[in-house]
């Protein structure tokens, strides 16, 4: 007795009809959708292939993507509302105690930095996988987010441009969280030069 065949896996395949086209099956049976055939390069030609286009109706935003945002949401938060100065007064004031600097609010942020890291990295795996199996061509691959969660965001929103026209969202994102990134350390910065200007007084004084 023989046993069954294991069934094909979605993606684009040669059109069985014979055309030059591609066509997608979605792993039962084959669907409407075709991708044209990549035009031939000629010498000197700014005319670039296409990529293949995606199904009709393709959902760009998984829930995972939204997962990864919202980690970023919860680091950024954790960044706002860190007491620097606390934590300063925390090192500065107690100088032979070499578990000063691990107060509450810092083990606090380090654990939602260490949640967003990985979270994302597993998060961005799942993301891949579901634009693969919606029908997108080599989606940004998922590795990239071991480098940081907005280089993942950033290269996915490219590459889905590229592939099918939509998925920005994600890099306009990317782009909020580093401004506000950037203007937390501003801050940061200001508040521990200012604090340690006082520290000095005060040191001087007593």
């Amino acid at each position: 007795m023989t046993e069954p065949a294991a069934p094909i896996p979605a993606a684009w395949y040669p059109d069985p009809s014979g055309s030059p086209r591609q066509r997608w099956w979605d792993g039962t049976q084959w669907t409407e959708n075709y991708s044209e055939p990549q035009m031939a390069t000629v010498p000197y030609s700014t005319t670039v292939a296409p990529d293949a286009a995606a199904p009709a109706g393709l959902k760009v935003y998984t829930p995972w993507v939204w997962i990864i945002l919202g980690l970023l949401v919860l680091s950024l938060i954790s960044l706002l509302t860190f007491n620097f100065a606390d934590y300063m007064a925390a090192i500065l004031l107690n100088p032979n105690n070499p578990f000063a600097m691990f107060t509450p609010a810092y083990l606090f942020l380090a654990a939602a930095g260490f949640v967003t890291y990985w979270g994302a990295v597993a998060f961005a795996y799942f993301d891949h996988r579901d634009l693969t199996r919606a029908g997108v061509q080599r989606p940004f691959h998922w590795a990239f987010a071991f480098i940081s969660a907005l280089v993942y965001l950033i290269g996915r929103a490219v590459v889905l441009k590229r592939r099918v026209g939509a998925g920005s969202v994600t890099l306009w994102a990317a782009i909020a969280y580093i401004v506000l990134s950037i203007v937390v350390s501003v801050i940061w910065i200001m508040n521990a030069f200012a604090y340690m200007m006082q520290f000095a007084q005060y040191s001087n004084f007593s």
